[in-house]
């Protein structure tokens, strides 16, 4: 599959990446990824934890201990706080079953990243997230503290937040978790939207015939397994 966009410079790129043991893994060897803009890569995890590893190094969470990763062009051990938290600003993360905080609303959760990191209204957040509540399978934007929600309607309001503000990098963790069949299909669409702007996404599962499923359209997939990094010919 072709990219939908194309750029002289990987969206997230790992090279020669490893992290310490108490992190967790990644792979066995030094892993090195390019994600360019357009693309969608998929990688098989042998648990819900390994693909948390994944994103958070991705993301910046869990440090490099040797090589680099880079986001938009940036790595992540070259920034002070201010301009990690400007980048991480620019990552759409879909966590697995949410993480929603204690406390807050669904509703207050979702526009919560996209009030910090920019200057957009309230309202115009909100008339977005409501539009993309709808396209996921929802009558609207939960108002209710998330332990009143089931685990598929959750699923859906973390896809919500994760491609709220049209994100250029999209980090998504086991999106279809917990998820009706019927979830795919907006999913899906929501992804190509995403490529044809210019936005890469790393989709991790540790579900093997998701990982095969073609309507999911990734550009490649990979599996990690037992410490090995493959690529499917799919």
């Amino acid at each position: 599959m072709k990219h939908f966009a194309e750029s002289t410079a990987a969206a997230l790129d790992f090279n020669a990446v490893t992290i310490a043991p108490n992190y967790g893994r990644l792979t066995r060897d030094p892993l090195n990824l390019a994600i360019s803009a357009g693309e969608l890569v998929m990688i098989g995890v042998s648990d819900l934890g390994h693909g948390s590893t994944f994103a958070d190094v991705a993301g910046g969470m869990i440090p490099a201990a040797s090589g680099k990763v880079s986001v938009l062009g940036q790595v992540w051990s070259q920034l002070n706080t201010s301009a990690t938290y400007q980048l991480r600003g620019r990552i759409g993360r879909l966590l697995t079953r949410g993480r929603w905080y204690e406390g807050m609303t669904i509703l207050e959760t979702i526009l919560l990243p996209q009030l910090h990191h920019t200057q957009r209204s309230r309202i115009e957040l909100r008339r977005e997230a409501t539009a993309s509540a709808r396209h996921f399978g929802l009558p609207g934007i939960p108002t209710t503290d998330h332990r009143q929600m089931s685990n598929s309607d959750l699923q859906r309001a973390g896809c919500v937040r994760a491609f709220l503000g049209s994100p250029p990098l999209l980090l998504l963790e086991e999106p279809l978790l917990d998820a009706p069949a019927d979830m795919l299909s907006p999913l899906a669409n929501a992804c190509l939207k995403a490529m044809y702007r210019g936005a890469a996404i790393l989709w991790l599962t540790c579900q093997n015939e998701q990982l095969r499923n073609l309507k999911i359209p990734a550009t490649r997939r990979y599996m990690a397994s037992a410490g090995e990094f493959a690529e499917l010919g799919i």
